[in-house]
């Protein structure tokens, strides 16, 4: 399969998701919403979508299982405003591994470092600056051998006594 991603020409094996609705894909408006692993627009790899075992009160009770080494998700989200995000990722793991976020053909690297079990859910984040305007927001997967839950954007990060409290969080 041929595709053109930001202008340029790309080649690679894998699937092309054609079931929009019935994964529940949309733009997603940050930071207000969360996004859902499995409400990708477009998938490299074979994921799963598999009922979450410890599920949040953010998440759908789904999350994306059998996430593999070279695999890529793309969703569309839309900023409000030009500004730096922090990017969560609930995220359960027996290993570590890693992943890319491409925003607009830059790359911000991200550790996952391992749960120790399939069944504990932890967070991984990194700060990225964004502007204003719908984007692709691309998840290239390094090492993987993890399950996503859901990805959650925030603006301003508050810290007190050296703990980050949270705002525009979606409850």
């Amino acid at each position: 399969v041929l595709t053109i991603h930001n202008g340029v020409l790309d080649s690679f094996s894998g699937v092309l998701d054609n079931k929009l609705e019935d994964m529940g894909a949309t733009v997603v408006s940050i930071p207000e919403e969360v996004i859902q692993a499995e409400q990708y627009w477009i998938r490299i790899g074979d994921p799963v979508v598999e009922v979450c075992s410890d599920d949040s009160e953010l998440g759908t009770g789904k999350h994306l299982g059998y996430i593999g080494a070279g695999d890529a998700y793309t969703y569309k989200i839309n900023v409000p405003k030009d500004a730096t995000y922090t990017v969560y990722f609930r995220y359960a793991s027996e290993r570590d591994g890693d992943l890319d976020i491409v925003v607009d053909g830059e790359s911000y690297h991200l550790t996952i470092l391992a749960t120790k079990s399939f069944n504990t859910w932890k967070e991984a984040y990194r700060a990225i600056p964004l502007t204003a305007g719908e984007h692709d927001f691309v998840l290239k997967i390094g090492e993987g051998g993890y399950n996503i839950n859901y990805i959650q954007f925030v603006e301003e990060e508050k810290y007190m006594n050296g703990t980050v409290v949270r705002t525009n969080i979606m409850k």
